[in-house]
């Protein structure tokens, strides 16, 4: 018998982590967010395999914070090319490319880099990879040396950054740049959110940000949440900054609520995939595209509660927000070792179980050192 067959060609990585609940929504949504970005991979971060294979860093940061959930550790070593890659196409001008490596591409698109600049140090507190922190520091630092006025939190990341470096001539720097961004950008503060005059409504993407940089304070919730709820502008890229910033301000069945909506098409509808889209319609963009694929770590490190709290995972937290579930299973793969959560809670007879699996922290008996299997 003959048969024309295919093989698929893979990212040297395996889908160590998992997610599953007693919601078949999303279970599905972890799923195809895995999936895509396990294709998404190759000899860099890819936009998407059909139409370009160029490394977009706002794909790229998305993508992985992702594996940090979904993949094992050898992953790891794309994004260090990854940055490897951004630093040495950056030019004298300073300006972060976004795409590289290319040639034909010489825009700046500011709000992927700096999502970047965050994703450095997301990078580090996922692996406590210090190396990493020294190649980045100089480049994220003359890059944010081009605002006059920039993003309060990235100020705060390169600031955190610099502490772990020692890089205590900067500090004071980033303090009073700090203060006074606070005090411009809560200027635009209105009755009904952050928006600046020359727009009628607030925007969900604006005041997200806002929370994640702690410009709001928590007195500010209610009405942004009431944005959240009811604007929905956010690209598939940005929607991960909105669940982000729902799950920081306590608003889980509001994050998952969203995700069924916004999702929908992609998960059950008609034309729904084994893969995500890139825009929200499906004909609007590639139909293997990563970067809508940040409701995956909404449920493993929001819904299911595991995230570390000090560079790699030396300390790490199980802080589960179910919303509207009563059952989570989940594997992080972390750098430790795997940790496995399994949740069953009963509203009825309030019971709730969890189980925790933690890395073992095990000694060498030859030069008595500890490490993690």
């Amino acid at each position: 018998m003959i048969s024309l067959q295919y093989r698929e060609t893979d990212y040297n990585t395996e889908l160590s982590g998992s997610f599953s609940s007693d919601d078949a929504f999303f279970n599905q949504l972890w799923q195809k967010s895995q999936r895509t970005l396990y294709i998404t991979m190759r000899d860099n971060f890819m936009d998407c395999p059909d139409r370009e294979r160029a490394q977009w860093w706002g794909d790229a940061t998305n993508e992985m914070n992702m594996m940090m959930y979904a993949l094992d550790t050898n992953s790891y070593s794309l994004y260090k090319k990854g940055i490897n890659t951004l630093i040495g196409w950056t030019k004298s001008d300073k300006v972060l490319p976004s795409v590289v490596p290319s040639h034909n591409f010489s825009n700046e698109l500011p709000m992927q880099m700096l999502a970047g600049i965050n994703g450095f140090w997301q990078y580090y507190l996922y692996t406590g990879k210090k190396d990493q922190l020294l190649k980045v520091y100089y480049s994220a630092k003359e890059y944010l040396s081009l605002w006059s006025i920039g993003a309060n939190g990235l100020v705060t990341v390169v600031k955190q950054i610099a502490e772990v470096l020692g890089k205590t001539e900067d500090i004071q720097g980033y303090d009073i740049k700090l203060s006074s961004i606070k005090v411009a950008f809560n200027s635009f503060w209105t009755n009904t959110g952050y928006r600046s005059s020359q727009v009628s409504v607030p925007d969900d993407r604006a005041n997200a940000i806002a929370v994640l940089s702690n410009l709001a304070d928590k007195n500010k919730y209610p009405i942004i949440r009431n944005v959240m709820v009811t604007i929905k502008n956010s690209s598939p890229y940005m929607e991960k900054y909105v669940l982000d910033s729902l799950c920081q301000m306590g608003s889980m069945r509001e994050a998952q609520d969203r995700i069924k909506d916004r999702y929908a098409d992609m998960v059950t509808g008609p034309q729904a995939y084994s893969t995500l889209w890139e825009f929200w319609v499906k004909n609007n963009g590639t139909k293997n595209h990563a970067w809508p694929g940040g409701a995956l770590v909404t449920m493993s490190k929001y819904m299911a509660g595991v995230a570390p709290i000090t560079h790699g995972y030396d300390t790490y937290q199980v802080k589960p927000d179910m919303g509207c579930l009563n059952e989570i299973n989940t594997v992080v793969p972390s750098i430790k070792g795997d940790i496995i959560i399994d949740i069953k809670r009963n509203l009825i007879s309030r019971n709730f179980k969890l189980i925790l699996t933690s890395p073992k922290k095990n000694i060498c008996n030859c030069c008595n050192s500890s490490f993690y299997k």
